[in-house]
C-alpha cells in the first residue's frame, strides 16, 4: 500500500513539472509578443499568474513525495548490528502500532556472560589479573574473557552485584542463551598471604567463618576473615596464626580445645 502511494506522488510530481514547464512556455511566448506591442498586458498577467501556481503545485506534489518516501522508508526494519532473528512477533502483511516489538534480534558476537560478584571483590577488581569462563556445554574447555563493564549497585537480598564479560572466543564454541560461571583471578601485594582448603572452613549461622588449627596436639578453633578464593584454596587475611596445620576431616564435630592426633598419609 505505502508503495503504491508512493507510485502515484511520484506521477503527481511528474505531472505538476509537465504543466510548469507548458505554462513557463506560454509565459515566455507572451513576453516576447508584448514587447512587440502584439499582446494584451492583461493577458501576459494572467499568464505569469498560471505560472505561479503551476510552480506551488510543483512544491506541493515535491513535499507529498518527500513524505510518502519517509513513510515507505520507515516500512523498512534495517538491523542495528549483524545478527540471526531469535524469534519473530508478527506476520507479513500485519499492521502493527507504534512501538510494538516485531522481531527479536542476536547478536553472536561479541559473546556477553552476566554474572553476579560477591560485594567484597568490587573494589578488587582494578587487580585482576585473569578471568576464566567454564560454559556447560563445553565442561572441558576453558575460555578466556575481559571484563566490559559493571554496575555498582548492588543487590541487597544476594550482596550482590552484576559484572558483564566479554568472552574472547575466536571459536565462537559458545551460544547465546546458554549458561556459563566465571572465574575471576586477582593479584595480590601480599605474597605471604594464608590459603587454607574450602574444607576447612565451618561457617557460622551469622555467615561468619572459622577453623580449627592444630597446636601442640589439641585442635582450637580460630574466627577468620577471608579473602580471594583461588585453584589454591582460599585466602585468610586475618585470625590464622602461621606454621599451625588446619583440620579439613571431622571438625564439624570438634570442641574447643580438643585432644587430637595429626595423621599424615604415609602413616594412613
Amino acid at each position: 500500500m505505502a508503495d503504491h502511494q508512493l507510485a502515484q506522488q511520484r506521477a503527481a510530481v511528474n505531472a505538476a513539472d509537465v504543466l510548469q514547464a507548458e505554462r513557463l512556455r506560454l509565459v515566455t511566448e507572451a513576453e516576447q509578443l508584448t514587447a512587440q506591442q502584439l499582446f494584451p498586458q492583461t493577458e501576459l498577467a494572467l499568464r505569469r499568474a498560471a505560472l505561479a501556481e503551476a510552480q506551488a503545485m510543483y512544491q506541493q506534489a515535491q513535499a507529498s513525495l518527500q513524505q510518502q518516501q519517509e513513510i515507505v522508508a520507515r516500512h523498512l526494519l534495517t538491523a542495528p548490528f549483524s545478527g540471526v532473528i531469535a524469534t519473530r512477533s508478527t506476520d507479513v502483511g500485519e499492521w502493527v502500532a507504534l512501538g510494538t516489538p516485531v522481531l527479536q534480534l542476536v547478536s553472536l558476537t561479541p559473546l556477553l556472560l552476566d554474572v553476579q560478584v560477591p560485594q567484597e571483590y568490587f573494589a578488587a577488581l582494578t587487580a585482576m589479573r585473569r578471568i576464566e569462563v567454564r560454559a556447560d556445554m563445553l565442561p572441558g574447555e576453558k575460555l578466556s574473557a575481559k571484563l566490559l563493564a559493571t554496575v555498582p549497585v548492588g543487590s541487597s537480598s544476594a550482596r550482590s552485584f552484576l559484572a558483564r564479560l566479554e568472552v574472547t572466543d575466536e571459536q565462537q564454541a559458545l551460544l547465546p542463551g546458554t549458561s556459563a560461571s566465571a572465574t575471576f583471578y586477582f593479584e595480590r601485594d601480599d605474597a605471604t598471604v594464608l590459603v587454607v582448603p574450602p574444607d576447612a572452613l565451618l561457617r557460622h549461622p551469622d555467615g561468619n567463618f572459622s577453623l580449627f588449627a592444630i597446636r601442640d596436639n589439641k585442635a582450637y578453633r580460630h574466627n577468620v576473615t577471608l579473602g580471594c578464593s583461588s585453584e589454591q584454596g582460599v585466602e585468610i587475611l586475618s585470625g590464622l596464626p602461621k606454621g599451625q596445620a588446619v583440620v579439613v576431616r571431622g571438625n564439624e564435630t570438634l570442641r574447643d580445645g580438643q585432644a587430637v592426633r595429626v595423621l599424615n598419609d604415609e602413616k594412613e
